[in-house]
């Protein structure tokens, strides 16, 4: 049989099938078949991630329309309903990301959850320290110490294309950085926040819009020393700080990611001395999980009002603990349904497990993780609500 020669237009996605003994252009404006644009994103937007990059190397004209920005955020707003976990290995100077299904409401019979890998991000330019900042809308921010060349280096990364993405580097001259990635979901716009201290104890705040070439540096009015990694909840980044080095927790740093205004929670016992800086994002709200060491509870914190300052506690009793198997737990983050998701640190084993505490029942349920037996005894990072991206980098 003849293959069927196709027409695409640019407008419209035209198929037009030549009956071979019908010769006349008439016949052939008959029966083309316009398919409108908006049909195809919709068409492309329930296909499965890995589709979606194969069809972007079909043809220039399928590249763009997966390229649009209505596409992409469709396709975003869809993976919103099937949230993933995320694991990041540390290995030999790279890190290395794997994902797998996140269950709403799992039980003790709910199957193994099986990892697919994404990408490796090896780390380049010399020796150093890295860390992962924090983690929006799919994105990772990375920073990479050079203490050699004095500079640190910031890479955006996302695990669900593959891509990476340097950004403009921020000269160390000072002794210490600690950096925030926020987005501000009004203008869409991400940004990242960079504190800086000197061993003056000199303190310079920069801000980084993705997109433009160079840092901007802002003012804050009070002084602070932020000691843990924080999180964005609906366009404003929070942290922990205190007034200045080597003093307890202090203080929550609200920054406002559209403003670039900064405004301050005062904190008290037993937030100062039992808080080590899980902040977790709680039906839209900052939370945060405040640790017993000589109780099998732990209390978890919600600010209720930003401008009065007020928080309303819930007391969370751990029940029998032979299921942690003796593992040092740490708290991850909290899924829409209220469940808080607990891992450890180090894959101990062939298997890695997360821990589900639902608050409302007070049960943990222990999910083992398949596919990643390669990585034992590596340092591991744990992300919840992970939703998958295909922007690309470069237009972001």
């Amino acid at each position: 049989m003849e293959a069927l020669p196709q027409n695409v237009s640019h407008d419209h996605l035209t198929v037009t099938l030549r009956n071979t003994q019908s010769k006349s252009s008439k016949n052939e404006r008959e029966n083309s078949l316009p398919i409108p644009v908006d049909l195809i994103i919709e068409i492309f937007s329930r296909l499965p991630f890995k589709s979606i990059a194969k069809c972007r190397c079909v043809s220039k004209h399928w590249g763009s329309i997966l390229r649009r920005r209505d596409f992409t955020e469709l396709f975003f707003n869809m993976s919103l309903a099937r949230p993933q976990l995320l694991f990041a290995y540390l290995i030999d100077s790279k890190l290395v990301f794997y994902s797998a299904p996140q269950p709403q409401n799992p039980n003790e019979n709910s199957s193994p959850l099986a990892a697919s890998y994404h990408m490796s991000l090896p780390f380049a330019g010399g020796h150093g320290t890295y860390k992962i900042c924090n983690h929006v809308n799919g994105l990772i921010l990375l920073k990479h110490m050079q203490m050699e060349k004095k500079e640190t280096v910031h890479v955006i990364c996302n695990p669900s294309t593959g891509q990476s993405l340097s950004l403009p580097k921020v000269e160390l001259r000072r002794d210490w950085v600690m950096s925030y990635f926020g987005y501000d979901p009004v203008e869409k716009q991400y940004k990242i926040l960079s504190v800086t201290w000197s061993e003056g104890f000199e303190e310079y705040h920069q801000v980084l819009t993705l997109g433009e070439p160079s840092w901007r540096m802002i003012e804050c009015i009070r002084p602070h020393y932020p000691l843990y990694s924080g999180i964005c909840i609906n366009g404003v980044l929070y942290y922990i700080a205190s007034v200045t080095k080597f003093i307890r927790v202090s203080m929550v740093v609200c920054f406002d990611v559209r403003s670039e205004k900064f405004r301050f929670i005062e904190v008290v016992e037993p937030f100062i001395r039992r808080c080590y800086g899980n902040l977790i994002n709680y039906n839209g709200k900052l939370g945060t999980c405040l640790i017993s060491r000589i109780s099998q509870s732990f209390e978890l914190w919600v600010l209720e009002d930003v401008d009065k300052q007020e928080w309303s506690k819930h007391t969370c009793v751990f029940p029998a603990l032979d299921l942690l198997g003796g593992a040092y737990l740490h708290f991850v983050g909290v899924t829409r349904t209220n469940e808080i998701v607990l891992a450890a640190r180090f894959q101990t084993g062939p298997f890695f497990y997360v821990f589900y505490y639902n608050i409302d029942r007070k049960t943990i349920v222990r999910l083992q993780i398949q596919g990643t037996e390669a990585f034992e005894k590596n340092i591991i990072y744990t992300f919840v609500e992970h939703v998958e991206d295909v922007k690309l980098l470069q237009v972001i």
